[in-house]
C-alpha cells in the first residue's frame, strides 16, 4: 500500500459503476441512500464532487436534478467534461477508424459493437443475438425507437456526427479479455481501450481518459492535483488515481486497481466520512 502525504482534499472525483452505484434485489444499478446523505455532507464541508464515469453527461445531469446535487463531471470515460452547467471540453471519435475496429468485429458473433449519437443507438448484430442482459443509461430498458442495427452504415454516414465513445458488448467473458488484447494491439497508437466489466469494452479517441479529465477540471479551478481524491474499481480508473496520491479503490475492484490505492472500501461513503475526518485533521 501507498502512503501519501497530509494535504487538504479540495475535490473527489467518483467512478459510477462498482463504485457510487450499487446492486439492488433485481440486479440493477442505483444510488443508495448511505451514499447519497454522504454525498450531502461532504458538498456541505466545501469539497467539490466530481463524477467520472463512462456513462453519458445526459445520465449524470438526471442523477443531478434527481437527487438535487449540482456535480461536474467526466462524462464517457473523458470525451466529455462538464464544469458549472457547461461542457468546457469534448473529444469524439473518428468514425474512418471506428469502423476499421467494427470491420474487426463484424464476423465475431459473440461481440455487439454499438455507438450513442443524437438520442439513438446503433448496434452492428441484432441486440437479442448479443445475448446480453444489460441494461440502458436510464430508467427505460432498450426501446425500439432509439435501438437500431446498421452500426457499419451509420458510421460512414456523413449526416451522423463522430460519436464520443465506441462500444462493445458481449456474454463471452474470455473473448471480451482476448479482444481488449487484441484492440489495443492493433488500434492502442490511436484509441483509448478498456475492458470496464466482465462483458464491456469502452473506447475513446486517445488523450480522452478520466485521468486528463481529472488534470482538466482541476485547472479549471486552480486546484492542485496534490489535493485531489479519486475511487474507482475498473482498468479505466487506473490512470485517473494515479494522477492523485490520494488513491481509493473499492474492495471488489480489480487488482490492478487495488495496487495502486492507499486504502479500499466497501462504499463510497466510507470514503467520504474519512475524507471529511482527514480534512478535519488537517486544518
Amino acid at each position: 500500500m501507498k502512503e501519501y502525504g497530509k494535504v487538504m482534499i479540495e475535490a473527489f472525483f467518483i467512478d459510477l459503476d462498482g463504485t457510487l452505484l450499487e446492486f439492488d434485489e433485481n440486479n440493477d444499478k442505483y444510488l443508495p441512500k448511505h451514499n447519497i446523505v454522504a454525498l450531502k455532507k461532504l458538498v456541505n464541508t466545501g469539497v467539490k464532487v466530481v463524477i467520472a464515469s463512462g456513462r453519458t453527461l445526459d445520465y449524470i445531469t438526471d442523477m443531478n436534478k434527481e437527487f438535487d446535487f449540482s456535480f461536474d463531471a467526466v462524462a464517457y470515460n473523458g470525451a466529455v467534461i462538464y464544469c458549472e452547467g457547461k461542457i468546457i471540453k469534448e473529444y469524439s471519435c473518428d468514425k474512418s477508424l471506428l469502423y476499421k475496429v467494427a470491420k474487426r468485429l463484424e464476423s465475431v458473433n459473440d461481440l455487439n459493437p454499438f455507438i450513442f449519437i443524437n438520442g439513438k443507438v446503433y448496434f452492428q448484430k441484432p441486440l437479442e443475438e448479443s445475448r446480453h442482459r444489460f441494461r440502458p443509461q436510464g430508467k427505460n430498458r432498450w426501446r425500439s425507437d432509439i435501438v437500431h442495427e446498421g452500426l457499419m452504415e451509420a458510421l460512414v454516414d456523413k449526416n451522423i456526427p463522430n460519436p464520443l465513445k465506441f462500444n462493445i458488448v458481449s456474454e463471452n467473458y474470455p473473448l471480451v479479455d482476448e479482444w481488449v488484447k487484441r484492440l489495443n494491439d492493433e488500434f492502442g497508437n490511436d484509441l483509448v481501450i478498456h475492458k470496464t466489466d466482465d462483458h464491456f469494452i469502452e473506447i475513446t479517441t486517445k488523450g480522452a481518459d478520466k485521468a486528463a479529465g481529472l488534470k482538466t477540471i482541476c485547472g479549471y479551478y486552480g486546484i492542485d492535483t496534490s489535493n485531489v481524491a479519486a475511487i474507482g474499481d475498473a482498468s479505466n480508473d487506473i490512470a485517473m488515481l494515479e494522477a492523485t496520491p490520494h488513491r481509493y479503490a473499492m474492495k471488489t475492484a480489480i487488482a490492478e486497481i487495488r495496487a495502486v490505492a492507499n486504502k479500499e472500501y466497501e462504499t463510497v461513503a466510507q470514503a467520504i466520512y474519512d475524507i471529511i475526518k482527514y480534512n478535519e485533521l488537517n486544518k
